[in-house]
C-alpha cells in the first residue's frame, strides 16, 4: 500500500465474522482498490485514502462500506458503474470490466447487494460502495478460532 501511495483506514465491528470464501473477499477488495487507483485518485494527489467499514445490518447480513477520497464520478455516470464494459478510460486501454466484476462478486458469490452513491464527506468523495453480504453464522468458539487464525 505504501508503494502504491495510499493509506487504508479500516474500522471493522469487533467480533463480526463473515462466512464467505476468503479468495472472493480478497478479489473484491483487490478490485475495489484497483478502481480507486486507476480511476479515483489523480496522479498528483498526495493524500490518497481508502476507508473500509463493516457492521451488522438490519438483516442477519453484514454491511461493508468502501470509500476513497479520489476525484469522484459524475452523478450522471453513476447508474452505469456496474454495467459490463462501461469505462470512462477506454482510450487509455481500460476494458470496463472492473465494476461488473465487483457487482458479480457481491451479488453472485456473496449473495448480497451493492450500490454506489455520491456522498460528499470531509476528505472523502466517491465512489462510496455499500454492500450487504452473506450472514455471519459462526459460534463463539468458531469466531475465536477465526480470530486466532487471522493473527498467524
Amino acid at each position: 500500500m505504501k508503494k502504491a501511495g495510499y493509506a487504508v483506514d479500516y474500522r471493522l465491528q469487533p467480533g463480526l465474522v463473515l462466512v464467505a470464501d476468503a479468495g472472493i473477499l480478497a478479489r473484491l477488495l483487490e478490485h475495489l482498490l484497483m478502481n480507486s487507483l486507476q480511476h479515483g485518485f489523480l496522479p498528483q494527489q498526495a493524500d490518497r485514502q481508502v476507508r473500509l467499514r463493516s457492521k451488522t445490518s438490519r438483516d442477519p447480513q453484514i454491511l461493508i462500506q468502501y470509500q476513497d477520497n479520489g476525484q469522484g464520478m459524475p452523478a450522471e455516470l453513476l447508474p452505469r458503474l456496474f454495467v459490463t464494459f462501461f469505462t470512462t478510460k477506454r482510450h487509455q486501454g481500460y476494458s470496463g470490466l472492473g465494476g461488473h466484476i465487483i457487482y458479480n462478486l457481491v451479488t453472485v458469490e456473496l449473495h448480497g447487494s451493492i450500490q454506489a452513491r455520491n456522498e460528499a464527506e470531509p476528505g472523502h468523495r466517491l465512489p462510496h460502495f455499500v454492500a450487504n453480504a452473506a450472514p455471519a453464522r459462526l459460534s463463539a468458539g468458531q469466531m475465536n478460532a477465526c480470530k486466532a487464525k487471522s493473527l498467524q
